[in-house]
């Protein structure tokens, strides 16, 4: 999302809604966000409805073009409304990111996405004494983990199936840019060139950041074979 930033000119506010950012709603100009350590393995903490509600009016009144990452359950994952009906929650959602111009980011490889993004909660929880190591997109700190290092549970994924399939319920009523994770590794001027066009963009000619690729994870996971088998039999 930095390059594309960077690319477009637009001011950066990233995991705008996310409950791991404390964000600073005092300066108009600005989509200041900082970083909150929290434990990824249990949800507390949460934002409340309002808190939502302030960091959207923020955005409204923002003056300049931005650009921000969000992932549709930090809509109603809040203090009220964390146990809502699904479909409640859908539309709650929708009725929020409807008032916005979207780009959905998907990564279909769906093994290596659950694999890395445990790595990263790992890395990411309170007290890790290298935040986020495994997951940070700054090639010089990027770290591999260690054979054998993680084991997934039934629990994991499920939490991951469930978040994915809520994110693919919110946005099939959207018709806007996909673009994979695959297809901008291999081409990251013609996914940008894509959205410039989708939306009447202009670009400017900006240095890029490599893309870091996620290892493989076979040797990594205790349990990588099992992995395997709960994405092939799972079925909605």
């Amino acid at each position: 999302m930095e390059y594309m930033c960077r690319v477009f000119g637009l001011a950066e506010g990233n995991e705008w809604f996310g409950r791991n950012k404390e964000v600073d709603l005092t300066n108009q100009f600005e989509l200041k966000t900082k970083r909150i350590d929290i434990d990824f393995h249990v949800n507390e903490g949460l934002l409340s409805d309002q808190d939502i509600k302030n960091r959207l009016r923020h955005l409204e009144n923002f003056p300049i073009p931005y650009c921000i990452k969000s992932m549709p359950p930090q809509f109603t994952n809040t203090i009220e409304s964390v146990k809502l009906p699904l479909e409640q929650r859908i539309e709650v959602a929708q009725d929020i990111l409807k008032d916005f111009d979207l780009i959905w980011f998907k990564n279909e490889d769906k093994i290596s996405h659950f694999c890395y993004e445990l790595t990263c909660i790992r890395c990411s929880s309170a007290g890790y004494p290298r935040p986020r190591e495994y997951g940070i997109y700054d090639s010089e700190k990027r770290v591999t983990p260690p054979e054998n290092s993680f084991t997934a549970t039934v629990e994991d994924f499920d939490k991951f199936m469930r978040r994915e399939e809520f994110t693919d319920a919110v946005m099939k009523t959207f018709t806007c840019p996909v673009v994979t994770y695959d297809d901008f590794v291999k081409n990251q001027d013609q996914e940008i060139q894509r959205i410039a066009d989708y939306y009447d963009l202009q670009m400017q000619d900006v240095y890029k950041i490599p893309v870091i690729h996620n290892p493989d994870y076979r040797n990594i996971f205790t349990n990588y074979s099992e992995i395997e088998k709960w994405f092939t039999q799972y079925q909605r």
